[in-house]
């Protein structure tokens, strides 16, 4: 594989990190406590079905218009004109910086639980001066990581995407030792909770539908050649009459095995 091209460990690992962010380690914590088994399996496989249709709906835009390689915005932009396709990239915008914020003030809250003391306070709850410095500097990190290649960025992107899936395999292993169908079995129903079973599976929803944010992100061609940045993997299978739209097709149904 040349210098100039992604592999295909790397995209995935760049669809993996869209999606996996910190409120995924708080999840089961949420959920019990606003619904019952039933709701959450209930509430699980109607969110999955609603994104797998989302992520068929980026399959076939990919594939019927290989040309719009810009992901949401450009379809929004084709398809409803500038205004609608303004908005929807200042909104896309706004939504990322947001979420990058309160992700740093997570992460410095986190290291103001350790570092911390009642004689010394240095990140505190994220906000104090200390950390939006701090904060502020990995940002500028990061923008001079991307501005220095996509390829870099991507080498840094797969370590913090292992750092992040660890942990949930760890977990999940555990969880299948350690399964007791006894425990999953009581109150199955919710009855304790007092509410209706169509209320908790909407309080489910609420939670499961934040796990696929990012998905959109995997829509689009990956291009770094020397004037497009292309996927070096969407070149290889000779036989399909648009190669370029195969690397959309895997990114958009990552996320479904992912999750």
């Amino acid at each position: 594989m040349s210098k100039s091209k992604i592999g295909l460990v790397s995209l995935t690992a760049l669809v993996l990190s869209s999606m996996i962010g910190s409120g995924i380690f708080s999840l089961p914590q949420n959920m019990a406590a606003v619904a019952s088994a039933e709701a959450l399996l209930t509430g699980w496989a109607i969110t999955g079905l609603g994104i797998l249709f989302l992520g068929l709906s980026f399959f076939f835009l990919s594939r019927l218009r290989p040309d719009l390689d810009g992901g949401i915005y450009t379809y929004a932009r084709e398809g409803f004109g500038d205004f609608i396709g303004g908005l929807a990239a200042w909104g896309y915008w706004l939504c990322t910086s947001i979420g990058s914020v309160s992700y740093l003030v997570v992460a410095f809250s986190g290291f103001g639980l350790f570092l911390d003391s009642e004689q010394f306070t240095l990140f505190g709850d994220g906000t104090s001066l200390m950390s939006i410095l701090s904060a502020s500097l990995v940002v500028w990190l990061i923008h001079i990581l991307i501005a220095k290649g996509v390829k870099e960025a991507a080498y840094v992107n797969l370590i913090a995407t292992i750092v992040k899936v660890l942990p949930l395999i760890v977990f999940i292993v555990l969880a299948i030792i350690f399964f007791s169908p006894t425990q999953f079995m009581q109150d199955f129903h919710g009855e304790s909770l007092q509410m209706p079973l169509l209320d908790q599976i909407k309080s489910t929803m609420l939670i499961t539908l934040w796990v696929f944010v990012g998905v959109e992100g995997a829509n689009g061609s990956f291009r770094s050649r020397e004037k497009e940045k292309r996927c070096g993997y969407c070149d290889y299978p000779r036989h399909f009459n648009r190669p370029d739209s195969l690397c959309s097709d895997y990114c958009s149904f990552t996320w479904y095995f992912a999750a």
